[in-house]
């Protein structure tokens, strides 16, 4: 074989494949008169490599110039694999279904050899590979002429993280196509940063950091090269868009249908306005009891003859209780839980029947549970008059339900997407880019009060000797660690961040120079008094290094303050760590 080099299991199918790829690149014409490149009837593109690698990173760095640095990388990363990922799908999708590939295996064999013709890189499948269709799917791959890290050297300029994050992103789309399971690519190693090699692991997303650390426990002898690489983390925020964009999507079918039905229900015309503007009102709110009290409001305006309350489920006190009603004369506080309505919780169907919750015999009611695909919110319940509640009336009372349901999830979906953006995963405190966004606030609230605020920088000591001797996963430990006796050293004002590997920042609001540094100390005793498990032992050799800065001593702006803290950081590593200086 000529366009990919695989382990022996693999070279029957990856053989017959070639030669279907090597048919399809044949077939090529030129026409330069039209401007038009075709190869088997499809249209094709040359560009120059590096246009798509070194230059497109340099024209993001140049559009963030005088900023962060880190913010560009990330940002460029991310848009380059995603926007590769999807063009590998799209690819693998046409080609699979041009040459009629059927088994997962033909068509993930495709890939590689359509990679080399197309000019992206060389593959080299190794050994210790797996193509199974699930989550236990693992390849360990190179890519020894990538033209992402060609681009680089032959500029003569080196990166500090791996670059080849298109040729990641295409490869594991094309996969994920050919098998159909989530899938990402990770560069560990990459000669654009030094290495003798560009090495990639693929695998899915939620095994990815597993057989990164089973391909360096089985190659020790790239340990030390593999760094600064990225797993890509956009599925896990992919995932929860895709569930909130299909909950929208289902909101606007549930006001579409209801806007259809206006046309046969003209009676309920000015019912069917007020429940598309509830709809609009709920997209806008901020709280749950937001959405409760704009649901009462328009039920009571698209029923003004009837009664109801909103009952919500409170997990902490296991029980309904009533947090909005319409039309009863007693105060919400003295409500009663209606025997109904808690069994239309219970069973999650609707209870209609005369009403036990009412002092009047001829009045009826309707108990809805407010309800999710996955949870139970509470339950709505109308109060009206008997002998009947029509057909139409039914209809629309369970539209409020849904719609309510629907608005319930959305803002949840949306407080979780919120949360997972400013949030570390590992260590569950804040990250970088929101410190810096609440650093602004509160220096800039700090000059109008006049008063002072705090930064503690530390990182731990020799991390990386724990890394190396313990592994990952016991460094992972660690952070969590640190992360916890923050949260219980600080107080509930103070801002917590990791501010990068083992390196984190404390915002101290109102904190004098003297408090600081009391902090800073008990932080440092609280970590040196820690205890992490390893195995049956325990580890008792962690320490930190930490800097102090306040405003105004040491600093007016953000970037003085920055630097007077670093400074002082080093300062403490330089006086033997363990410690802590001042700026």
């Amino acid at each position: 074989m000529k366009a990919v080099k695989v382990p022996k299991k693999f070279e029957a199918i990856f053989k017959k494949t070639e030669k279907v790829v090597q048919t399809f690149f044949e077939k090529k014409e030129f026409d330069v008169s039209k401007g038009k490149i075709e190869i088997s009837g499809e249209r094709y593109l040359f560009v120059r490599a590096a246009s798509l690698s070194l230059d497109f990173f340099e024209c993001i760095l140049n559009l963030y110039k005088g900023k962060n640095k880190k913010i560009a990388q990330n940002f460029t990363r991310k848009l380059v694999f995603d926007m590769a990922h999807a063009i590998g799908m799209k690819d693998a999708e046409h080609f699979h279904k041009e040459w009629k590939l059927k088994t997962p295996l033909e068509k993930i064999s495709a890939g590689p050899p359509h990679f080399a013709y197309t000019g992206w890189a060389f593959v080299e499948l190794l050994d210790d590979s797996k193509a199974t269709p699930d989550i236990n799917f693992y390849l360990s791959y190179k890519h020894p002429h990538s033209f992402e890290a060609d681009a680089w050297l032959k500029a003569d300029k080196k990166s500090d993280v791996p670059v080849c994050f298109m040729n990641a992103g295409y490869s594991s789309g094309w996969c994920e196509q050919s098998f159909s399971i989530p899938l990402i690519s990770t560069e560990i190693t990459c000669r654009a940063k030094g290495d003798k090699e560009c090495t990639f692991i693929m695998a899915h997303p939620s095994k990815m950091k597993e057989y990164i650390a089973h391909f360096l426990k089985k190659n020790p002898e790239i340990v030390d090269y593999a760094t600064n690489y990225e797993i890509p983390d956009f599925f896990r925020l992919k995932e929860a868009e895709l569930t909130l964009r299909d909950v929208n999507s289902r909101l606007f079918e549930s006001n579409k249908q209801l806007k259809i039905q206006t046309k046969a229900l003209e009676e309920k015309a000015r019912s069917i306005s007020f429940l598309n503007e509830m709809g609009e009102n709920f997209t806008s709110a901020h709280s749950s009891n937001e959405i409760y009290m704009i649901c009462a409001k328009y039920t009571q305006k698209m029923f003004p003859n009837f009664k109801g309350i909103i009952w919500t489920y409170s997990k902490i006190k296991n029980k309904l209780g009533a947090t909005a009603q319409w039309g009863h004369e007693k105060p919400l506080e003295k409500l009663h839980i209606a025997a109904e309505a808690y069994l239309a919780f219970q069973k999650r169907t609707i209870q209609i029947s005369s009403c036990s919750h009412s002092r009047h015999k001829k009045e009826g009611y309707i108990c809805l549970p407010i309800l999710s695909s996955d949870e139970c919110y509470g339950v709505l319940s109308i109060t009206f008059d008997l002998p009947i509640l029509s057909h139409t009336e039914q209809d629309l009372i369970a539209q409020i339900s849904r719609s309510l349901a629907l608005a319930l999830t959305n803002l949840k979906l949306r407080d979780s997407l919120y949360e997972m953006s400013i949030r570390d995963y590992m260590t569950g405190l804040y990250n970088r880019r929101y410190m810096e966004e609440m650093l602004s606030k509160a220096l800039a609230n700090a000059k109008r009060k006049e008063s002072s605020l705090g930064i503690i920088m530390f990182d731990i000591d020799y991390f990386k000797n724990f890394n190396d001797t313990y592994g990952h996963e016991m460094g992972d430990l660690i952070l969590k660690k640190i992360g916890e006796s923050l949260k219980e050293e600080f107080r509930e004002g103070d801002i917590l961040c990791r501010f990068g590997g083992e390196e984190f920042l404390v915002i101290l609001i109102d904190s004098s120079e003297k408090m600081t540094l009391k902090r800073a100390e008990n932080l440092r005793k609280d970590v040196q008094n820690l205890r992490v498990p390893i195995g049956s032992q325990e580890l008792k050799q962690l320490t930190v290094s930490l800097g102090v800065a306040t405003f105004p001593e040491n600093g007016w702006t953000e970037k003085e303050l920055f630097h007077a803290v670093d400074k002082a950081l080093y300062q403490a590593k330089e006086r033997g760590r363990n410690r802590v200086c001042v700026a």
